[in-house]
C-alpha cells in the first residue's frame, strides 16, 4: 500500500486476535508499533488513534510524523497476548504519491499531459517516418 511522505493517513487494521482467536475489543495505539525501513519497532505518535469498527477490526488514524520516512513502514502489534496482520505501507515523496495516485497532471513531479509542443513534435516526428519510409531510408 502506497502512502504520502509526511501525510495523515487513515487505514484499516486488524483482525486484532487473542490466542483462543477471539478478538480483542480493547487494543489501544500503544498496542501497535511501527519500524521505517526495517528499523527498530517504535511506538506509534502518541497524536494518531485507534478506533475500534467491527468483529478485531480498527480505524488507524495515523500522523504526519509516523509517516516522514520515504521508503518501508510495517505497523504490527506488540501485546504479547495478541497477534495481527502487519500492514506494510511504502512512503512515497508527495509529488510521485500524487502522480500516481491523483494524476497530478503537468505538476512538478507529476505526469507529463500533452501540451501544444508535445503535439507539434508528436506530428513531426510522424512527418519525419513516412518521409524516411517513402525515400527507402527507414524499413
Amino acid at each position: 500500500m502506497w502512502a504520502r511522505q509526511s501525510t495523515a493517513a487513515t487505514l484499516v487494521v486488524g483482525p486484532i486476535l487473542d490466542s483462543t482467536g477471539a478478538e480483542y475489543t480493547s487494543a489501544v495505539i500503544g498496542d501497535l508499533s511501527i519500524s521505517k525501513n526495517g528499523g527498530t519497532l517504535t511506538a506509534l505518535a502518541a497524536a494518531a488513534t485507534l478506533t475500534p469498527i467491527a468483529n478485531g477490526q480498527y480505524t488507524l488514524v495515523m500522523t504526519t510524523g509516523n509517516l516522514d520516512t520515504l521508503g518501508r513502514a510495517q505497523i504490527t502489534c506488540n501485546k504479547l497476548t495478541y497477534q495481527m496482520p502487519s500492514i506494510e505501507l511504502m512512503v512515497l515523496p508527495s509529488t510521485v504519491f500524487d502522480a500516481l495516485v491523483t494524476n497530478a497532471v503537468n505538476a512538478t513531479g507529476g505526469l507529463v499531459g500533452a501540451t501544444a509542443a508535445i503535439t507539434t513534435m508528436a506530428g513531426v516526428i510522424a512527418t519525419s517516418t513516412n518521409i524516411m519510409a517513402i525515400t527507402g531510408n527507414i524499413t
